[in-house]
């Protein structure tokens, strides 16, 4: 029977199978990715719905543990995965080296899936350097000079968040005896928190949210992402930066480190900051995938705003936001990645009247814009109104409303981007060019169809996959 050790084992034996199916077919190495996404996936939807054991398992002496929050983000992983890989399966006909590319992509994901699995904080970091790694090649993938900056850019960095997290993983264990979580949590439950763990608190702080793009640790995003190959660009905004980052923020801060009106306030604080700014700097790109890149930044302010108010329906609505963001911040991602195959520029003032062109790329457009402008029925809407419910029943009645003017913003500036993408004339160099390839529009399609029956379904969503994680953070187990 699975068990959660496969989380592992799966993309671990499909990389290294990569080099040999390279010798046989190429179709034979798209086969193999896709059907590994594809069991990640199953296996993500078995432990939801309790097909598969949750609960702890040791492999090679490190303990596992998969509770409901761990649950959540596999599930992002491996959703956002999944349609990845079907995507480019197609994409990659461009670029080559698409043994390489898997095999750099599953240990991406591995890496990944260790993070939210492990259950302590040394083990977390190395998993999360595992991903890291793989995520700086995969940037610099097309070994153009923009995609190698970015990764130099992006490798720098976050060697200084490493750095930070590492000193603060030395203290933790010299004032403790212990990086295991359950001891941790423990321990620190037992009276005042040292004074110690305040600044190991701050280290994290800027660590994790360098890795996660808060602003004013978000530099190296709006270089990466456009940067990177289309499949890349979506899963570092729909996943890597929640997995590195906001999760390890969320089981530090939330699970570990006793809830305090400081702690709170400082997310609260980061969250306007990336909700406002990332909002109004997306709305000034001209360049379309730098563009979402500056919304990926704001949609994580939200994020951290829910997480920061601490009550009930705002954490509920944080968490719902992360599965919600990776489907339509991936989905949109996706369709730039496929405007940019079809026209080779990611310029959007050079295109225009490609609805005509490109209708499967543009439908599912419209649905990632509505979804991340928190637009009923779509998904978007119950995440968003969730965070907005529990700002006002916690009493942040100005937080709450910032979020619901920003959301609207968000919708302006998106409605510019269908404007001048995908409405108008026709621009005469793009009257030759066809829809994305097969694979490419499936993957998108498959994401819109996420955005709205999450949206549709968002009650048994609630109960099956996020009241679970939300448990966790006050005070389950």
């Amino acid at each position: 029977m699975p068990n959660i050790s496969w989380f592992f084992t799966v993309p671990l034996v499909a990389a290294l199978l990569m080099p040999f199916a390279s010798k046989v077919h190429r179709r034979v190495v798209d086969g193999l990715a896709v059907l590994t996404g594809l069991v990640l996936f199953s296996l993500s939807l078995g432990l939801i719905l309790g097909w598969m054991p949750a609960g702890d398992f040791t492999a090679n002496e490190v303990r596992l543990r998969a509770d409901g929050l761990s649950a959540l983000f596999l599930l992002v992983i491996n959703s956002i995965g999944f349609a990845c890989l079907i995507y480019a399966t197609d994409y990659l006909d461009h670029l080559g080296g698409r043994a390489k590319f898997y095999g750099l992509f599953l240990i991406l994901m591995l890496g990944l899936n260790g993070v939210v699995l492990v259950h302590d904080l040394f083990s977390m970091y190395l998993y999360m350097e595992v991903a890291s790694i793989a995520s700086y090649v995969l940037v610099a993938f097309t070994l153009e000079f923009d995609g190698i900056e970015s990764a130099l850019k992006y490798l720098l960095l976050s060697v200084v968040g490493t750095a930070l997290i590492l000193i603060g993983l030395a203290l933790v264990y010299l004032r403790l005896g212990t990086l295991e979580f359950s001891a941790i949590k423990s321990l620190l439950s037992q009276g005042d928190m040292p004074r110690l763990f305040l600044l190991v608190g701050a280290m994290f702080l800027a660590g994790f949210g360098l890795k996660a793009a808060i602003m004013p640790f978000h530099a190296w995003l709006p270089d990466a992402h456009p940067s990177a190959p289309a499949p890349v660009s979506a899963i570092l905004s729909g996943v890597v930066i929640k997995v590195s980052g906001v999760y390890a923020l969320i089981r530090i801060f939330l699970y570990l480190y006793p809830r305090t009106p400081q702690i709170q306030s400082v997310f609260i604080i980061l969250g306007v900051v990336s909700m406002a700014f990332g909002a109004i700097l997306a709305y000034f790109q001209d360049d379309i995938k730098r563009m979402l890149a500056y919304s990926s930044i704001s949609q994580i302010g939200y994020i951290m705003i829910g997480l920061g108010i601490g009550h009930p329906l705002a954490i509920a609505g944080a968490l719902f936001h992360i599965l919600n963001h990776a489907q339509f911040k991936s989905l949109l991602f996706l369709n730039s990645g496929a405007l940019q195959f079809r026209t080779g520029t990611r310029n959007m003032t050079e295109m225009g009247g490609l609805e005509s062109r490109m209708p499967i790329t543009s439908t599912t457009s419209v649905f990632g814009m509505l979804s991340i402008s928190g637009i009923p029925p779509f998904n978007g809407f119950f995440s968003k109104f969730l965070i907005i419910l529990g700002a006002v029943k916690a009493g942040y009645y100005t937080v709450a409303a910032l979020a619901a003017l920003f959301s609207v913003f968000t919708l302006g500036y998106f409605l510019v981007i269908q404007r001048k993408v995908f409405f108008g004339k026709l621009n005469i160099k793009w009257k030759d060019i066809k829809e994305a390839p097969a694979a490419m529009s499936v993957s998108v399609i498959l994401l819109a169809a996420a955005c709205l029956l999450t949206g549709v379904f968002f009650s048994p969503i609630l109960s099956k996959v996020i009241e679970p994680a939300v448990f966790v953070l006050t005070g389950g187990k």
